[in-house]
C-alpha cells in the first residue's frame, strides 16, 4: 500500500467518525463489543487467506477489507434493525 493510500483512507474514517459523532447516533457497550469481536475475527479471516488468492489485487486494502466489513455488518444491521429500539433519549 502506498502512503498516498493510506492517507486516503485514513481521511475517509475520519470524516466516517466525525459525520457520525456529529448525527447524534448512539450505540449500545453490547454493540460495541459485539463490533469488537467481529474485527477479531475479520482479523483471522485475513491472515488464513493466502498470498496467491486474487484478493490480494485490489488496489487499497486487498484482503484487509475483511477486517473492515465484519464490524460494519454489526453497526449497519443495528442502525437498520436495532435503533428504533434504542432510543437516542436514553
Amino acid at each position: 500500500m502506498t502512503p498516498l493510500e493510506v492517507g486516503i483512507l485514513v481521511l475517509v474514517l475520519f470524516c466516517g467518525l466525525f459525520l457520525w459523532q456529529q448525527s447524534g447516533f448512539k450505540c449500545p457497550l453490547y454493540i460495541h463489543v459485539i463490533g469488537g469481536c467481529a474485527t477479531a475475527i475479520g482479523f483471522l479471516i485475513a491472515s488464513n487467506i493466502e498470498p496467491h488468492t486474487p484478493i490480494n489485487d485490489w488496489w487499497l486494502l486487498g484482503k484487509w477489507w475483511a477486517v473492515l466489513i465484519m464490524p460494519a455488518f454489526v453497526y449497519g444491521s443495528f442502525a437498520v434493525y436495532g435503533v428504533s429500539i434504542y432510543s437516542q433519549d436514553d
